[in-house]
Formats: structure tokens, sequence, C-alpha cells
């Protein structure tokens, strides 16, 4: 993924008139071909966001070090880099990250050599931030790789015993030179958040712009974001092996915690002021613990799911709704109360599905991407319809770096 450069004009950071001119993206081809731009999932997420703010895209190519001497100049608005840079901080504002790469080791799919390497040459592209990745881990690297092209047919042609590079990428380029979906196999060696910054001088003269960019991402993840198969079948096998040692107990405090008059004597009332999910949602943005927080933070059934939590190091959140929705067991606050309206919900409780991932999800606090997996809970003396579910956060590149897949 390239260096992307953004013009915006305008003095607000509203969306735009409809006279008002394009917003330039310039990318470098350092690690994917001008063939394959167009569907880049990253490129894909920003004219969509560009499009809810009113406002259409051109893309061209720069190198990767001009487009960052203009932002320190001021002479671009902003810039696209792989990785939260900080070289940038002092003269940009990040964005929330929009997409994920998966930057993987790649080999021929018939070479007998270990997942990842082992004393070999890793082939990346010169200038990319995965060839920077590798020096800084102390692996040898042969970088003089001009562009994605000249890396695929050197990993091909045996010239090079592995390729680290980001997966959509390798596969796009592979797929346009005619290899089979099987032809490499991949080993995943982190999961990297893609942001954009936008410079000092551009934020001051429209205020309020990157604030809007974050609010839109939510409607423009797309490809960038979703769970591959293989991942689902590992973080599935992950979910459970943490049900069979802790699902029966779950299970049966949810029984005897089902409805909200058994979460405490006084709850019903609670949650006639202070449990709406405005207001658990407002509590939760001011750092507060309300009423209903409290009471079903204190229940035995959320108890529980703390003690899940801390003997997983992979769980990032754990919580369990009843058939209707609502949450009556966690291991920490979670963004709403009632969560009938969500996928998972709408899938497990209201559509009778086995389970539901989420799409990769990234935590500001923690800095980790998370994929949520939900499933039903049935009483086995009752009838077919479950009886509420679980939802289990788990951390992706945790549970993810290094299977080949």
């Amino acid at each position: 993924m390239g260096l992307v450069c953004f013009a915006f004009n305008g003095a607000s950071g509203h969306p735009a008139r409809a006279e008002a001119p394009a917003i330039l993206l310039q990318t470098h081809d350092e690690e994917i071909g001008a063939e394959i731009l167009h569907e880049n999932p990253a490129v894909e997420t920003i004219r969509c966001i560009a499009g809810r703010l009113g406002r259409r895209v051109e893309i061209r190519q720069a190198p990767r070090l001009r487009n960052k001497g203009l932002l320190a100049a001021g002479r671009i608005d902003g810039v696209f880099p792989n990785v939260p840079d900080p070289d940038l901080d002092g003269i940009a504002v990040a964005t929330g990250p929009f997409v994920l790469e998966r930057w993987s080791f790649i080999q021929p799919r018939e070479a007998r050599n270990p997942p990842r390497p082992r004393g070999h040459i890793v082939g990346a592209v010169l200038g990319s931030n995965e060839a920077r990745f590798l020096t800084q881990a102390g692996l040898r690297v042969f970088d003089a790789i001009p562009n994605m092209d000249s890396l695929v047919k050197l990993l091909a042609a045996g010239r090079i015993p592995y390729v680290m590079v980001d997966d959509w990428s390798f596969d796009a380029e592979a797929v346009r030179h005619g290899f089979p979906p099987d032809a490499f196999r991949s080993a995943i060696v982190k999961y990297v958040p893609l942001s954009a910054y936008f410079s000092k001088s551009f934020t001051d003269a429209n205020p309020g712009f990157v604030s809007a960019f974050n609010e839109t991402i939510k409607d423009c993840v797309n490809e960038g974001r979703k769970v591959a198969l293989w991942e689902r079948e590992i973080l599935l096998k992950e979910a459970h092996a943490l049900a069979a040692r802790a699902g029966e107990a779950i299970r049966d405090r949810l029984i005897e915690t089902r409805t909200v008059d058994a979460l405490d004597p006084m709850l019903p009332h609670i949650l006639a002021y202070a449990g709406s999910d405005e207001k658990w949602r407002a509590a939760l943005s001011e750092d507060h613990i309300n009423p209903a927080m409290e009471a079903i933070l204190a229940n035995p059934l959320s108890d529980l799911l703390r003690r899940v939590a801390a003997q997983h190091p992979l769980v990032t959140e754990i919580f369990v709704t009843n058939e209707a929705g609502f949450i009556v067991g966690l291991n920490r606050i979670t963004s709403d109360f009632w969560q009938g309206d969500e996928d998972a919900a709408q899938a497990i409780l209201a559509g009778g599905a086995d389970r539901h991932f989420s799409d990769f999800e990234y935590d500001h606090s923690t800095r980790r991407f998370q994929v949520k997996l939900s499933m039903p809970i049935h009483d086995p003396v009752g009838s077919s319809a479950p009886i509420g579910m679980i939802t289990i956060g788990l951390d992706a590149a945790g549970a993810l770096a290094g299977r080949m897949h």
C-alpha cells in the first residue's frame, strides 16, 4: 500500500458543494501496481468516505518521500501511510484506522521452507513499510525490488525464498499474472491499521473534517476488514475451546439471571431512568458507572465472565444477553446495553443462526484488532429457541499471527 495525498478545498470541514473540485489522491506504486489500484480495499474505502462527505476523488501516483516533503512544506493537505507514523505527528493529525493489512511471509506452495524464515533472505518492495519493519527486526532483506510486479515474478521464479508483503496486494498482483489461488502460501506476521494524516494547516482551516471522516468510517468499511474463511475457522476453534471449559457454567448462570428482575430487585426501577442505550452511552462517554451498570457488573454471571476472560489471554471482551437482547452479564462495560438491533442478535436470536462473526474491529485503547464471535445459548431442558447469546471478543493478532494458510 502506498502513500496517498489529499487535496481538499474549502473553508470548512463540512461536505463540499457540488461545484467543488475533486480531492486529489496521490499514491506511490512501490507496493501496488497501477492496474490493481482501483480495486484496493483502502482506496475503495477512501472513495466511499469522500463520497459520503460530498466529494469525488482522483488518484495519481508520486514517490513516497516526495509526498512527505510536500506535506511538511504545507503544499498538500494530507498523506495516507500504511502505519501510524510518529514522524508525522508534529505536522499532521491522524484519522482513525479505516482498513487493515495482513502482513505475511509468502512462499511458493511447493516450497519446503518453514512458515517463517530462519536465516533466509526475505524479499520486500524497496521503500515499503514492510522493508523497514524487516530491517528493524534484524532479518536479511533483499529490498532492491522496485514494485509488486517484480516481487511476484522473483518469488515465483525461485530467485528469493520468501517475501513479506500485504496479503491482499500480493494476491491481486499474482492473479493478474495468471497464478491460481493456491500457487502460494502465507504465514501472518502482523495486522496493521491504516490511517490517513491531514496537515495541521489543513485541519486548522477545516475544523471538523477529521471528525467527520472518522464518523463516516463505520459506513464505508467493507472488504478491508472482512474476516477470511481460514481466519474464521481458527477463531471458531478458540471459541469452542473456551466453551468446552466454561460453557455449562455460563449457561447455568444465564438461566439464573434470564430476566432483568433476577439481576437486582431494584434494577427495573433503575432502568426506567438510567438503563436506556442513550443514558448508557452517555455514562460511558463521561467515564461514569451508572446504577444499571453497577447492578449488572455485580451479578454472579458477570463475576464468572471476568474470571473466564482473566484465564484466556486472547479474550478481549465477553458478554451474555438474554433472549430479548439485553445484556445480563459482562466482563467490562460495552458500548450498548441493548444488543437486539445489532447484526449478531438479529442473526442468532431472531434468525436462528448458529454463529455470527463481526468484521475486524480496532480497539483504540489497546491498539489491537479484535473479532467478535457470537453464538446462541440453549436450555437443555427447554425449547429449541435460544435463551440468550454469548459474544466473545478475540485478539485477532494473538490468535492468527504465525498461522499458515
